[in-house]
């Protein structure tokens, strides 16, 4: 079984049809979607968020959904899908990692990679973000009748380049493989971002000796759209930066884009030419896990 587990926000609703249809061409037979809201939302706004959401996956054929009425903070969604990954998923399964603004490619269906990975020993595969962006350097609200890719098309390295950003991530993983935070990093290689239940639930089940390919899985980033400035102005609220010391990234990305009209600057950015569904080779891995200054230099055939 290949499952999926993302939270998202109620912003995020229409964009789901275009997200499950990806990830269910790609092969992913279970999906568990969650909807976080802010503890303080009116309760009547909450219930029709709600309500709109389980529509939307119910029209979908998505049996199920999940909530989240904690405030958003990579901390309480760990835990809720530690949660959700103990209680839905099987330790021989798969889980595709990622949050609903995430497009992963691969070279393969997705059964045939997991297959090869199972059979070189393998338990998980990295992933590296990249910037999808419009052709304009705009930030345009998502049409969900147009496909997000032709909304979007440029790809470049923004995150990382402006905001210092981490652009790795754990596309998919085996399902007794615990992540960190934002799904960076495995849960054992990033003790210090752990929350106390997740180190508990990592003691239960020690993650040593996990290996994973060299290459590394396209994850296109769909994150540049109209809602893109407030949602970097939340993450620099004083409770957030309480909680979060990465907030630094957000207020390096706003204040680009306040100095710039709200919008890019395409003569700043180093638009670059991937060509997709190949896995890519980075130039340093091992500095892209400690600060996220690689860059994708090659994509390779499988």
């Amino acid at each position: 079984m290949i499952s999926l587990i993302c939270t998202t926000e109620p912003s995020r609703s229409e964009w789901l049809p275009q997200f499950v249809r990806h990830y269910r061409n790609l092969g992913v037979e279970k999906f568990l979607l969650s909807l976080q809201t802010e503890p303080d939302l009116d309760p009547a706004l909450r219930e029709g968020y709600r309500a709109q959401f389980q529509a939307v996956l119910a029209a979908l054929g998505i049996p199920q959904a999940f909530f989240l009425e904690k405030s958003f903070d990579a901390f309480a969604i760990r835990d809720h899908h530690d949660a959700i990954q103990d209680a839905h998923v099987s330790p021989d399964d798969w889980i595709v990692w990622c949050d609903s603004d995430e497009y992963q490619r691969y070279p393969l269906p997705l059964r045939q990679m997991i297959e090869r990975w199972r059979a070189s020993g393998y338990s998980y595969a990295n992933g590296v973000m990249l910037d999808r962006i419009a052709r304009d350097g705009s930030l345009p609200r998502f049409d969900p009748s147009i496909s997000v890719s032709e909304q979007y098309p440029l790809i470049c390295l923004f995150a990382v380049e402006v905001g210092k950003s981490l652009t790795r991530k754990v596309a998919v993983a085996r399902g007794d493989v615990y992540l960190s935070r934002g799904n960076h990093f495995l849960a054992s290689e990033a003790p210090a971002m752990l929350t106390d239940a997740a180190k508990v639930r990592l003691a239960a089940r020690p993650q040593d000796g996990l290996t994973c390919p060299d290459s590394w899985v396209q994850i296109h980033h769909f994150k540049w759209d109209a809602s893109v400035l407030d949602r970097l102005r939340f993450r620099l609220t004083p409770q957030w930066r309480a909680k979060c010391s990465w907030w630094q990234e957000s207020d390096k990305m706003l204040s680009y884009f306040e100095a710039h009209g709200g919008r890019f600057n395409l003569a700043d950015l180093k638009i670059i030419d991937v060509p997709e569904n190949l896995l890519m080779i980075l130039e340093d891995e091992e500095s892209e896990a400690e600060r996220a200054s690689s860059r994708a230099t090659e994509a390779v055939p499988l």
